[in-house]
């Protein structure tokens, strides 16, 4: 602006874009007459007041059409613009032009290096985050499992180098499922980052008081954790941290004011170079596990006697699996029977492990590996759906009569799968299986370790028509008013009762009462494990509804209990089923 207004020897001159004034000289600040300058750019006035001049002629200039902005110069009335001065105006306005025009482009690229610079920076950090996320816990911000595998993997690299142990513990909480049904999962997760910190105050120190830095906590899943500690001399170091854990957890814990005892059962392993990351996550599970077995609340290192019975257990696992996919299963059933008129109102089906090479085994011998294993669940789906295409078979055949049922157990883990009333639905359509003929026995433990949803899982089965029965009744610890709740049909009085009939005692008292009380709620009641006459005898003068035994019948192949049905149809009597004849050959009164 100087040097054009000392070119003209203008008394004022300005830059204008618009109706505002990008830069000005001759005129004092915040005393630019905008407005006035505006009208001489729009051509609507010739004349402004410069402050120490007075009025001046003003002369405009467009710098390349009036929107892009327009150079004004003002001169005292002395001395009035020529043809020559307007020339040079315009040459002015040019060069200006150019200037700006070299100014937007040098800014343009500036503002364009600045947005991918923030854009470049912003990704990095969005990458950043995506892998601490995707490497790390969202509750407790420690390593998980992707990540303690790999830092596993380069410890045991090192330790091969360096001639050093590496040693694993598997941490799980005692009993953490009771804090989440009781106080709630805000005060469990509250609770594990607690256990997070203080699994950190248990790794090794350094002389110095620091934490040593090759050392890991990661969050394993649920609440199980696992430490890393590498460049290990001994076992004895591993099996300090698992002391030192014990001791960290003999403080309670303090969540939302309360304070919560929680113990810990760890397992140690260690391995020597050449160990591999999985085989020693799972030695320390095997060892953590054993812990717990042994009483909870310690810690148990894994050794060779460990390594055979895991190895025993890995094989046996394996058969279970092949065992299920080559159907080696059979169903057993055994009778229950009216006390009224000892026909057959249903049977219990009951699985058996056709071992190739053991030979027929009872449910003791591989359900408790199906459990922990967790393939109980596919075992139970067997179970179901093979009981609902016998019952189409019969129904079709016409062998079993109206109101006949066949009941299977349903164990805790399927009842953990939020897919249980879909799937049980989908067996019963594709076998055209009458769903009242179908019976769920439900123990109690079972209910109270879901104790979550059981009401609204059990009207769910219920909705699809299936009977639901609660089996082992008297051996947990339902309340009246928890049973009232309960959408069930039938209780199953536990064999314990009543093998008390057959000695003086209370048992004939706590029965009648069980039986009282379930006719109040409308449920029918079956006594089990009846095997003596004597027993039979007094149950059916308390009003029990039905029974089942080996006084009744023992488990048997699905051909010996259709011939049962072919009897029962007729006029089968519970005087009649203790005679030897109807029992399954090789089989004797208890």
């Amino acid at each position: 602006m100087e040097h054009a207004a000392e070119s003209l020897d203008a008394a004022a001159a300005a830059l204008l874009s618009g109706d505002r004034c990008l830069a000005s000289t001759g005129f004092a600040a915040k005393q630019v007459p905008t407005g006035e300058l505006a009208a001489i750019a729009h051509g609507t006035a010739h004349r402004i007041e410069v402050p120490g001049v007075g009025e001046c002629e003003a002369l405009a200039v467009p710098l390349s059409d009036p929107e892009t902005g327009s150079l004004v110069i003002a001169r005292s009335l002395d001395e009035p613009f020529d043809t020559d001065d307007a020339s040079m105006l315009r040459g002015m306005a040019r060069v200006l032009m150019l200037t700006i025009r070299q100014l937007r482009l040098i800014e343009s690229e500036r503002a364009l290096r600045e947005q991918s610079q923030r854009e470049v920076a912003e990704r990095r950090a969005a990458e950043e985050e995506l892998a601490h996320h995707a490497l790390h816990d969202a509750l407790t911000g420690l390593p998980n499992r992707t990540l303690l595998l790999d830092r596993l993997d380069q410890a045991l690299i090192r330790a091969s180098e360096q001639g050093t142990i590496v040693g694993v513990l598997f941490v799980d909480l005692d009993n953490f499922k009771l804090i989440n049904d009781t106080l709630g999962h805000h005060v469990g997760d509250d609770l594990l980052r607690l256990v997070s910190a203080r699994l950190h105050e248990s790794l090794r120190m350094t002389v110095d008081g620091a934490r040593v830095g090759t050392d890991t906590v990661a969050r394993f899943g649920g609440d199980e954790f696992v430490l890393l500690a590498e460049g290990l001399g001994s076992p004895a170091e591993a099996t300090a941290i698992a002391e030192r854990i014990a001791s960290r957890f003999s403080e309670p814990f303090r969540v939302d004011g309360d304070q919560l005892f929680v113990t810990a059962s760890s397992g140690v392993a260690v391995g020597n170079p050449g160990a591999r990351a999985d085989a020693l996550i799972r030695d320390a599970d095997a060892a953590m596990y054993h812990a717990k077995q042994r009483g909870r609340a310690r810690f148990e290192l894994f050794d060779d006697r460990m390594r055979e019975r895991l190895m025993r257990r890995l094989g046996a696992e394996k058969d279970l699996r092949r065992a299920i996919e080559n159907d080696e299963f059979r169903l057993f059933y055994q009778p229950i029977v009216s006390l009224s008129d000892g026909t057959i109102t249903g049977a219990e089906a009951l699985i058996r492990w056709l071992h190739p090479d053991r030979g027929l085994l009872p449910p003791g011998d591989f359900i408790p590996l199906a459990e922990e294993s967790g393939l109980i669940v596919d075992l139970g789906d067997w179970v179901i759906r093979n009981a609902c295409q016998q019952i189409a078979i019969w129904q079709d055949s016409g062998v079993a009569q109206r109101g006949v049922t066949v009941s299977v157990n349903v164990s805790a883990r399927q009842l953990e799968d939020a897919s249980l009333v879909h799937r049980l639905g989908a067996v019963l359509e594709e076998n055209g299986t009458d769903p009242g003929v179908l019976g769920l026995e439900l123990t109690e433990s079972v209910l109270i370790e879901n104790s979550e949803s059981p009401i609204k899982l059990l009207e769910g089965l219920r909705g699809l028509g299936a009977t639901l029965i609660l089996d082992d009744f008297g051996t947990g610890y339902s309340s009246l008013s928890y049973l009232r709740r309960l959408p069930l049909d039938v209780l199953k009085l536990d064999r314990s009762f009543v093998g008390g009939l057959s000695s003086p005692g209370r048992d004939r008292d706590i029965i009648q009462s069980l039986i009282q009380m379930a006719g109040v709620l409308g449920l029918s009641v079956v006594a089990e494990g009846v095997e003596t006459a004597a027993q039979l005898a007094c149950l059916k003068d308390l009003g029990c509804d039905a029974a089942q035994g080996f006084h009744l019948g023992r488990p048997m192949p699905v051909d010996d209990f259709e011939h049962l049905l072919s009897i029962g149809r007729a006029s089968w009597r519970v005087r009649s089923v203790v005679t030897p004849e109807l029992r399954p050959a090789g089989e004797h009164a208890a």
